[in-house]
C-alpha cells in the first residue's frame, strides 16, 4: 500500500523541484504532461512506477502552466512530450521513452 504513496510523491517531488535552471540542462530529461491528457494516463502511470526508484533526476513540467505559444517554441505540441539533448519528442511509443530515459542523466 505504501509504494503507490512513494511513486506519487516521487513524482510530484521531481516535479516541485523543477525550476528554470534544471530545465536549461541538456542531458536531464524533461516531461512535459497534462492532468486531464488521455495519451499522458497511458503512459504516465507505466513510467512513473517502473522508474520511481531510479536515481536518474528528471523534471516533470506540468504543461497547462505554461502558454501554447512557449511550449511549440521547444517544440512540445502535444503530451506528453519528453525533452532531451535540445530536441522535443511527443510521443507513447514506450520503447522510445525507454531509449530517452536510458540516455538521460
Amino acid at each position: 500500500m505504501a509504494y503507490p504513496l512513494f511513486v506519487f510523491g516521487r513524482f510530484k517531488y521531481w516535479e516541485w523541484t523543477t525550476t528554470p535552471e534544471t530545465l536549461s540542462q541538456s542531458k536531464t530529461m524533461t516531461i512535459f504532461y497534462r492532468e486531464k491528457c488521455r495519451r499522458c494516463r497511458k503512459v504516465m502511470p507505466w513510467l512513473i512506477f517502473k522508474h520511481s526508484l531510479d536515481k536518474t533526476r528528471v523534471n516533470v513540467v506540468n504543461a497547462n502552466h505554461y502558454q501554447r505559444s512557449s511550449l511549440e517554441e521547444i517544440g512540445v505540441y502535444i503530451t506528453p512530450a519528453f525533452r532531451i539533448d535540445n530536441q522535443s519528442y511527443n510521443t507513447i511509443d514506450v520503447s522510445k521513452i525507454e531509449r530517452l530515459w536510458n540516455s538521460s542523466k
